[in-house]
């Protein structure tokens, strides 16, 4: 195991990769769900459509982001309730 620490800052051209992403996550039938404050995105989920496994019963939680200044205030386990609901 290895740490990996997240970091908060983001280049443009990331910020354009993950939106496109996003946008093919939402026309392949997959869920994106996001949480803003005062007008501003906070975070993030996305559930890809394909499912998976021998039964096909999984899905994909392909990714959950919440911004530094948002944290431990119960924003990823809301993103992460609607994702598995």
């Amino acid at each position: 195991m290895e740490d990996d620490p997240f970091i908060d800052e983001w280049t443009e051209d990331e910020y354009e990769e993950l939106i496109l992403n996003l946008q093919e996550t939402v026309r392949s039938g997959g869920f994106v769900y996001a949480a803003f404050y005062d007008d501003q995105l906070k975070g993030f989920v996305s559930v890809e459509s394909n499912l998976f496994g021998t039964s096909q019963k999984y899905a994909d939680l392909a990714n959950i982001y919440v911004s530094e200044d948002m944290r431990k205030h119960g924003i990823g386990k809301a993103l992460f309730d609607a994702a598995k609901a």
